[in-house]
């Protein structure tokens, strides 16, 4: 697992309660990592890894989900946020 997975990983504890720490400091680190080209192979990675807990992989799943929603395509969706997924990830 790579600094980026990990980090996802550290963040979704904290959110989940997991682990100590400030949940709002967690969710701005997941703010800042979906910017990262990389961040929806991440957490698709992780729905997918059975050594995940089932509440991490939940979460994953869901986020993977609201990033969709967001960041798919500038034309179809009143919700877009940059960046717009590549066509390597989709």
């Amino acid at each position: 697992m790579d600094a980026t997975a990990t980090a996802v990983l550290s963040a979704f504890s904290v959110v989940l309660g997991q682990q100590e720490g400030d949940r709002r400091l967690a969710e701005q680190n997941l703010t800042a990592l979906e910017v990262l080209e990389t961040y929806p192979v991440i957490l698709a990675n992780m729905i997918a890894d059975e050594q995940v807990a089932v509440a991490m992989r939940q979460l994953a799943g869901v986020t993977l989900k609201r990033y969709v929603l967001s960041h798919w395509s500038r034309s179809d969706s009143s919700n877009f946020a940059p960046p717009e997924t590549t066509e390597e990830v989709s």
